[in-house]
């Protein structure tokens, strides 16, 4: 006898059976002739996001986003569809009707680092080493570089709960592309479109939010690297906010991640200076004091990922035994190794 087949559909329509696990249906939506089988509400409208299944391809686990009809929406989809990266989603389908648009995007397990972070603040998790921390953000850094280079897209709303962290291979994934618009929309950009007071940068959020930039994304991503560094937002917890006039305290500055980072140890001397010039300079309330570009921004990520890299490989060869098995033990029970089992992020 053959092995059975892992996605299936048993004779109840109302339950389907997917890599050991049983869904109940609880709804059934046509996109352009196809169905698909809702299985689960992620998150409520007005940006509603669904786990679903598609029959007509072998029971595959899918995300449906319906979005509002507005005008950017499907346009910025289209484009992305183009793009080839493995952790930026695969567009399926596309429709747009009463007053609604619905994004078939391919399904990303794991769980949203807004979970993860939760999980680590109430000590169920260990926190990421700096190494990790970096690593997982020179990824999304590569992602959103394409995107700004290529595809002449800002994202414009990075924060936790818009990415997903997976086990196999690690790696942080953007999964929400609805406030993302075209670089050259910048001028005609609405004050508060797709924005979290605390991630967003300061001239996302002011009266004039025109002129907006890749800038923007990136002092997102370093509010985010800061967080995984230290557990703790930078400038007192306001993020962004702290460069708006009512919140604005020339006093209120970076506290050096490398002087409060979880795992201070993992951080050679050598290298403390390099990784908070690169954060602080991400993290600068002034547009035109970060990085000038997506790829200035990669490249200087990129060379403290390496040398954290090196660093750790390097210092393993030089450790004794009884130091290789303390750093073993970190690295096996520290970061997403300890991710609960759970492929669905629901919010």
């Amino acid at each position: 006898m053959g092995r059975r087949n892992r996605r299936s559909k048993p004779r109840n329509q109302n339950r389907v059976r997917i890599d050991g696990k049983t869904y109940n249906v609880i709804d059934r939506q046509r996109l352009r002739g196809r169905i698909y089988l809702v299985l689960r509400t992620l998150s409520p409208t007005p940006r509603a996001r669904y786990l679903v299944c598609d029959p007509a391809a072998g029971m595959q686990l899918r995300m449906l986003l319906v979005l509002p009809d507005e005008e950017p929406t499907a346009q910025h989809a289209s484009v992305l569809r183009n793009l080839n990266s493995r952790s930026l989603p695969q567009i399926f389908d596309i429709d747009r009707n009463n007053g609604r648009t619905r994004i078939v995007l391919s399904w990303t397990p794991g769980i949203d680092l807004g979970q993860y972070l939760q999980r680590i603040e109430r000590g169920k998790v260990l926190p990421p080493t700096p190494a990790h921390a970096v690593r997982l953000v020179h990824g999304m850094a590569v992602d959103l570089t394409l995107m700004h280079r290529y595809a002449r897209i800002i994202h414009g709303d990075l924060k936790p709960a818009n990415l997903i962290i997976s086990r196999k291979p690690s790696r942080l994934s953007l999964i929400d592309f609805g406030s993302a618009w075209p670089i050259e929309r910048t001028g005609i950009r609405h004050p508060g479109d797709g924005l979290s007071p605390v991630y967003a940068a300061p001239e996302q959020q002011h009266d004039a939010a025109a002129g907006v930039d890749e800038r923007a994304d990136q002092f997102a991503a370093s509010v985010l690297l800061y967080q995984l560094l230290t557990l703790k937002t930078p400038f007192e917890g306001l993020g962004g906010q702290a460069g708006l006039p009512r919140y604005f305290d020339p006093d209120n500055v970076v506290v050096p991640p490398s002087e409060i980072a979880v795992h201070e140890r993992f951080v050679p001397r050598r290298l403390r200076r390099q990784l908070d010039d690169v954060v602080q300079k991400g993290l600068a309330l002034d547009p035109g004091q970060r990085f000038l570009t997506s790829g200035a921004w990669l490249d200087a990520l990129r060379a403290v990922h390496r040398q954290l890299e090196d660093r750790d490989s390097g210092s393993h060869r030089r450790q004794g035994y009884w130091e290789q098995f303390c750093d073993w033990l970190a690295q096996r029970f520290v970061g997403t190794h300890q991710l609960p089992p759970e492929d669905t992020h629901v919010r």
